[in-house]
Protein backbone atom coordinates (compact mmCIF):
# COMPACT_ATOMS: atom_id res chain seq x y z
CA UNK A 1 0.00 0.00 0.00
CA UNK A 2 1.79 2.90 -1.27
CA UNK A 3 1.06 6.98 0.97
CA UNK A 4 -2.46 7.16 -0.53
CA UNK A 5 -3.74 3.98 0.12
CA UNK A 6 -3.56 2.34 -3.00
CA UNK A 7 -2.18 -0.91 -3.74
CA UNK A 8 -0.38 -0.43 -6.66
CA UNK A 9 2.78 -0.47 -7.65
CA UNK A 10 5.54 2.11 -6.82
CA UNK A 11 5.73 4.43 -9.79
CA UNK A 12 2.28 3.45 -10.95
CA UNK A 13 -1.29 5.98 -10.94
CA UNK A 14 -5.05 5.12 -10.42
CA UNK A 15 -5.20 6.53 -14.13
CA UNK A 16 -2.74 3.40 -15.22
CA UNK A 17 -5.48 1.05 -13.36
CA UNK A 18 -8.11 2.23 -14.95
CA UNK A 19 -6.35 2.11 -18.27
CA UNK A 20 -6.01 -1.67 -17.10
CA UNK A 21 -9.61 -2.53 -16.36
CA UNK A 22 -10.03 -0.02 -20.06
CA UNK A 23 -8.44 -3.14 -22.27
CA UNK A 24 -9.88 -5.99 -20.03
CA UNK A 25 -13.07 -4.80 -21.16
CA UNK A 26 -12.19 -3.70 -24.91
CA UNK A 27 -10.71 -7.07 -24.83
CA UNK A 28 -14.07 -8.26 -23.59
CA UNK A 29 -15.63 -6.51 -26.28
CA UNK A 30 -14.02 -7.71 -29.25
CA UNK A 31 -14.66 -11.14 -28.21
CA UNK A 32 -17.85 -10.61 -27.80
CA UNK A 33 -18.57 -9.26 -30.97
CA UNK A 34 -19.66 -5.60 -29.80
CA UNK A 35 -16.82 -3.11 -30.82
CA UNK A 36 -19.11 -2.18 -33.17
CA UNK A 37 -21.50 -0.74 -30.90
CA UNK A 38 -18.55 0.53 -29.50
CA UNK A 39 -16.77 2.30 -32.13
CA UNK A 40 -20.31 3.55 -32.51
CA UNK A 41 -20.56 4.82 -29.23
CA UNK A 42 -17.43 7.36 -28.91
CA UNK A 43 -17.26 8.29 -32.44
CA UNK A 44 -14.22 8.16 -35.22
CA UNK A 45 -11.97 10.94 -34.10
CA UNK A 46 -9.83 11.87 -37.15
CA UNK A 47 -11.89 9.64 -39.78
CA UNK A 48 -11.93 13.07 -41.83
CA UNK A 49 -8.28 13.53 -41.89
CA UNK A 50 -6.94 9.64 -41.95
CA UNK A 51 -9.38 7.16 -42.40
CA UNK A 52 -9.28 3.90 -40.38
CA UNK A 53 -7.62 1.20 -42.94
CA UNK A 54 -10.70 -1.09 -41.57
CA UNK A 55 -13.69 1.27 -43.24
CA UNK A 56 -11.09 1.84 -46.34
CA UNK A 57 -10.69 -2.14 -46.34
CA UNK A 58 -14.03 -2.92 -46.31
CA UNK A 59 -14.82 -0.05 -49.20
CA UNK A 60 -12.05 -1.74 -51.49
CA UNK A 61 -13.91 -5.16 -50.75
CA UNK A 62 -16.68 -3.94 -51.94
CA UNK A 63 -15.95 -2.60 -54.24
CA UNK A 64 -13.82 -5.58 -55.77
CA UNK A 65 -16.69 -8.15 -55.22
CA UNK A 66 -18.96 -5.76 -57.40
CA UNK A 67 -16.15 -5.91 -60.41
CA UNK A 68 -16.60 -9.86 -60.16
CA UNK A 69 -20.20 -10.08 -59.89
CA UNK A 70 -20.64 -7.29 -62.67
CA UNK A 71 -17.94 -8.94 -65.08
CA UNK A 72 -19.56 -12.69 -64.47
CA UNK A 73 -23.31 -11.72 -64.40
CA UNK A 74 -23.80 -8.19 -65.51
CA UNK A 75 -24.83 -4.96 -63.44
CA UNK A 76 -28.76 -5.80 -64.04
CA UNK A 77 -28.41 -9.44 -62.63
CA UNK A 78 -26.27 -8.69 -59.73
CA UNK A 79 -27.74 -7.75 -56.74
CA UNK A 80 -26.55 -5.70 -53.27
CA UNK A 81 -27.50 -8.88 -51.13
CA UNK A 82 -25.27 -10.97 -53.52
CA UNK A 83 -22.38 -8.73 -52.65
CA UNK A 84 -22.76 -8.33 -49.12
CA UNK A 85 -23.35 -12.21 -49.17
CA UNK A 86 -20.28 -13.33 -51.11
CA UNK A 87 -17.91 -10.71 -48.63
CA UNK A 88 -19.92 -12.30 -45.47
CA UNK A 89 -21.48 -8.80 -44.31
CA UNK A 90 -24.83 -7.28 -43.95
CA UNK A 91 -26.38 -4.77 -46.52
CA UNK A 92 -26.42 -2.28 -43.69
CA UNK A 93 -22.70 -2.56 -43.46
CA UNK A 94 -22.67 -2.40 -47.15
CA UNK A 95 -24.99 0.65 -47.35
CA UNK A 96 -22.51 2.22 -44.58
CA UNK A 97 -20.08 2.79 -47.73
CA UNK A 98 -22.76 2.70 -50.48
CA UNK A 99 -25.77 4.71 -50.87
CA UNK A 100 -27.12 2.23 -54.07
CA UNK A 101 -25.60 -0.05 -56.59
CA UNK A 102 -25.93 2.29 -58.62
CA UNK A 103 -22.93 4.55 -56.78
CA UNK A 104 -21.09 1.37 -56.75
CA UNK A 105 -20.94 1.25 -60.73
CA UNK A 106 -20.09 4.77 -60.99
CA UNK A 107 -16.77 4.90 -58.58
CA UNK A 108 -16.14 1.69 -60.94
CA UNK A 109 -16.55 3.17 -63.99
CA UNK A 110 -14.78 6.96 -63.00
CA UNK A 111 -11.45 4.70 -62.38
CA UNK A 112 -11.57 4.47 -66.64
CA UNK A 113 -11.47 8.63 -65.90
CA UNK A 114 -8.55 8.48 -63.88
CA UNK A 115 -6.72 6.00 -66.47
CA UNK A 116 -6.84 8.60 -69.16
CA UNK A 117 -7.05 11.99 -67.23
CA UNK A 118 -3.60 10.18 -65.47
CA UNK A 119 -2.24 10.55 -68.84
CA UNK A 120 -3.56 13.64 -70.18
CA UNK A 121 -2.68 15.63 -67.11
CA UNK A 122 0.78 15.76 -67.97
CA UNK A 123 0.39 18.08 -71.49
CA UNK A 124 -1.53 20.80 -69.37
CA UNK A 125 0.42 24.26 -70.67
CA UNK A 126 2.78 22.56 -72.51
CA UNK A 127 3.75 22.20 -76.46
CA UNK A 128 1.80 19.11 -77.66
CA UNK A 129 4.18 17.90 -80.21
CA UNK A 130 4.00 14.39 -81.84
CA UNK A 131 6.38 12.94 -79.84
CA UNK A 132 4.85 14.41 -76.61
CA UNK A 133 1.32 13.01 -78.05
CA UNK A 134 3.16 9.59 -78.50
CA UNK A 135 4.10 9.65 -75.01
CA UNK A 136 1.04 10.50 -73.50
CA UNK A 137 -0.53 7.18 -75.41
CA UNK A 138 2.47 5.44 -74.28
CA UNK A 139 1.76 5.89 -70.83
CA UNK A 140 -2.19 5.54 -71.30
CA UNK A 141 -1.10 1.29 -72.92
CA UNK A 142 0.79 1.32 -70.14
CA UNK A 143 -1.77 1.27 -67.64
CA UNK A 144 -4.19 -1.30 -69.30
CA UNK A 145 -2.57 -4.75 -68.27
CA UNK A 146 -3.46 -3.54 -64.44
CA UNK A 147 -7.36 -2.68 -65.21
CA UNK A 148 -8.15 -5.31 -67.83
CA UNK A 149 -10.99 -6.94 -65.59
CA UNK A 150 -12.16 -3.22 -65.12
CA UNK A 151 -12.44 -2.72 -68.84
CA UNK A 152 -14.18 -6.15 -70.00
CA UNK A 153 -17.01 -5.10 -66.79
CA UNK A 154 -17.37 -1.99 -68.45
CA UNK A 155 -17.88 -2.93 -71.83
CA UNK A 156 -20.11 -5.77 -71.09
CA UNK A 157 -22.59 -3.53 -69.33
CA UNK A 158 -22.43 -0.60 -71.70
CA UNK A 159 -26.15 -0.85 -71.63
CA UNK A 160 -26.51 -0.29 -67.79
CA UNK A 161 -23.91 2.27 -68.15
CA UNK A 162 -25.66 4.50 -70.60
CA UNK A 163 -29.09 4.11 -68.45
CA UNK A 164 -27.69 5.22 -65.30
CA UNK A 165 -25.83 8.19 -66.92
CA UNK A 166 -25.39 10.85 -64.34
CA UNK A 167 -25.93 14.79 -64.81
CA UNK A 168 -22.27 15.44 -62.97
CA UNK A 169 -20.48 12.83 -64.76
CA UNK A 170 -21.73 13.96 -68.06
CA UNK A 171 -19.98 17.39 -66.85
CA UNK A 172 -16.94 15.02 -66.63
CA UNK A 173 -16.58 13.62 -69.53
CA UNK A 174 -17.23 17.13 -71.55
CA UNK A 175 -14.11 18.68 -69.38
CA UNK A 176 -12.08 15.53 -70.73
CA UNK A 177 -13.36 15.91 -74.19
CA UNK A 178 -12.94 19.55 -74.11
CA UNK A 179 -8.74 18.88 -73.47
CA UNK A 180 -9.13 16.09 -76.41
CA UNK A 181 -10.47 18.56 -78.58
CA UNK A 182 -8.05 21.79 -78.03
CA UNK A 183 -5.30 18.95 -78.92
CA UNK A 184 -6.32 17.87 -81.91
CA UNK A 185 -7.72 20.89 -83.24
CA UNK A 186 -4.24 22.88 -83.00
CA UNK A 187 -4.12 24.37 -86.29
CA UNK A 188 -0.24 24.26 -85.86
CA UNK A 189 -0.43 21.17 -87.10
CA UNK A 190 -0.75 19.93 -90.32
CA UNK A 191 -4.01 18.44 -91.51
CA UNK A 192 -1.93 15.47 -91.81
CA UNK A 193 -0.08 15.47 -88.17
CA UNK A 194 -3.78 16.06 -86.55
CA UNK A 195 -5.41 13.24 -88.18
CA UNK A 196 -2.60 10.87 -87.17
CA UNK A 197 -2.92 12.10 -83.65
CA UNK A 198 -6.82 11.24 -83.93
CA UNK A 199 -6.34 7.77 -85.42
CA UNK A 200 -3.83 7.09 -82.56
CA UNK A 201 -6.36 8.19 -79.91
CA UNK A 202 -8.88 5.70 -81.37
CA UNK A 203 -6.54 3.09 -81.62
CA UNK A 204 -5.67 3.26 -78.07
CA UNK A 205 -9.61 3.31 -77.17
CA UNK A 206 -9.85 0.28 -79.43
CA UNK A 207 -7.19 -1.46 -77.78
CA UNK A 208 -8.95 -0.94 -73.95
CA UNK A 209 -12.20 -2.58 -75.22
CA UNK A 210 -9.44 -5.68 -77.36
CA UNK A 211 -7.64 -5.39 -74.02
CA UNK A 212 -10.51 -5.98 -71.86
CA UNK A 213 -12.45 -8.92 -73.76
CA UNK A 214 -11.64 -9.56 -77.16
CA UNK A 215 -8.23 -10.69 -76.31
CA UNK A 216 -8.57 -11.95 -72.85
CA UNK A 217 -5.88 -14.88 -73.85
CA UNK A 218 -3.20 -12.82 -75.12
CA UNK A 219 -0.77 -11.97 -72.67
CA UNK A 220 -0.57 -8.59 -71.28
CA UNK A 221 3.36 -7.43 -72.24
CA UNK A 222 2.66 -8.54 -75.44
CA UNK A 223 -0.53 -6.55 -75.63
CA UNK A 224 0.97 -3.44 -74.77
CA UNK A 225 3.90 -3.97 -77.23
CA UNK A 226 1.41 -4.35 -80.15
CA UNK A 227 -0.58 -1.33 -79.50
CA UNK A 228 1.95 0.57 -79.03
CA UNK A 229 3.76 -0.16 -82.45
CA UNK A 230 0.73 0.45 -83.76
CA UNK A 231 0.44 3.91 -82.05
CA UNK A 232 4.19 4.62 -83.15
CA UNK A 233 3.60 3.79 -86.70
CA UNK A 234 0.41 5.70 -87.04
CA UNK A 235 2.36 9.11 -86.04
CA UNK A 236 5.76 8.21 -87.53
CA UNK A 237 7.61 8.34 -84.45
CA UNK A 238 10.42 6.02 -83.13
CA UNK A 239 9.71 3.32 -80.42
Amino acid sequence: MNEFGSTSKPGTSLTTSKNSRGKRDLGKAVRDGGLEKITHAVGRPGVEDSPEPELKSTRDRILEVALDLFSEQGYDQTSLREISQRLGITKAALYYHFASKDEIFMVLHRRLHELTEGSIDHLRGARVTLESWAGLLDSFIERIPANRKLIAMHERNRVAFERIHLEDHAKEHEALDERLEDALSDRRFSLSDRVRMSCAFSAVMGGLILGGDRFHDVDSERLVSELKSAVHDLLGQPR
